[in-house]
């Protein structure tokens, strides 16, 4: 008599996964791995592929002993998509077990982010960035190290306002920087939490301009991203250019526009208060051509 368990490996994987498609519970993807002791501890690591697995500082995260379980049965090469909330250094230096991710989302201090990224394997396709807060700012002994990667997917936010001083003082923190204007090359100063963060999406893109589809980027200022990547162009002579590039602030600063579109094809500038937004691309003969979008039907006031 055939059973389940004659049917190939990846078979049962497969049809652990089809069934989990069907209405996305877990209840009758248990009722298949409780079917036999042997179907348990050899598709127990399915569980893990039918969503992100999380790791950090969260209710839905996975405990220090579903990753120590992971490790035992071999799993962790399987894993594709991985959050990282709020990790700790332990769960920083886990991500090396991870060989094969493809989706890797971030949510930390600008520390921690620095610190996974160096962690990263070479498989990572789409990624994204959230910064909680500014954390220390790197010395001038510390080097930015960005990983090899050839990204499609490029997304960064901000949850705290990023600081653009390398000092603490009230002098520096406040009366210098807003005296630069969003063009200066010294907007965001040497060491500080703002120029890392050009820094590293400045070479995350460059080193994936060949592949990037889409960069989204928020509560950065666009204009000093783009200089750095500007100058990575220039010097590596790079000829490629990014599909859609995203950006949340750009207001009337028209030549930063058009420094976007000399490395995208389509740029989308999007205004949340006034829920706009604006699509912009040059055409063949050099002009460009800009579209006025609303993001949402206005409400009726009465």
């Amino acid at each position: 008599m055939t059973t389940l368990l004659d049917l190939p490996h990846h078979a049962i994987s497969r049809i652990i996964f089809e069934r989990w498609k069907m209405d996305y519970k877990y209840r009758n993807i248990l009722s298949i791995l409780y079917t036999c002791k042997q179907i348990y501890h050899d598709h127990y690591y399915v569980l893990y592929l039918l969503r992100p697995l999380v790791l950090g500082n969260t209710p839905f995260s996975t405990p220090l002993q579903g990753l120590q379980k992971l490790v035992q049965i071999g799993a962790c090469c399987k894993i594709k998509t991985l959050y990282l909330i709020q990790p700790n250094k332990q769960l920083i230096s886990s991500v090396t077990l991870f060989k094969s991710l493809v989706s890797v989302s971030i949510s930390a201090s600008l520390n921690d982010i620095l610190n996974a990224m160096d962690k990263l394997p070479a498989t990572v396709t789409d990624l994204t960035l959230c910064m909680t807060r500014n954390g220390m700012r790197l010395t001038k002994t510390q080097a930015l190290t960005v990983p090899q990667l050839k990204l499609k997917t490029l997304i960064f936010r901000s949850l705290c306002c990023i600081r653009r001083a390398s000092l603490s003082s009230f002098y520096d923190m406040i009366m210098r920087p807003i005296a630069r204007g969003v063009d200066d090359s010294k907007y965001y100063k040497t060491n500080s939490p703002g120029k890392s963060v050009c820094e590293l999406l400045a070479k995350l893109i460059h080193g994936s301009i060949s592949t990037l589809k889409l960069l989204d980027l928020e509560t950065v200022n666009a204009g000093q991203v783009t200089a750095v990547v500007e100058e990575l162009i220039r010097k590596a002579r790079t000829i490629h250019k990014i599909q859609v590039i995203t950006v949340d602030q750009l207001g009337s600063n028209f030549d930063t526009a058009f420094k976007l579109l000399k490395i995208c094809r389509k740029l989308r500038y999007i205004n949340n208060p006034l829920n706009l937004e604006y699509i912009l691309h040059r055409n063949e003969d050099g002009t460009v051509v800009q579209k006025l979008v609303a993001t949402k039907p206005p409400t009726n006031s009465s």
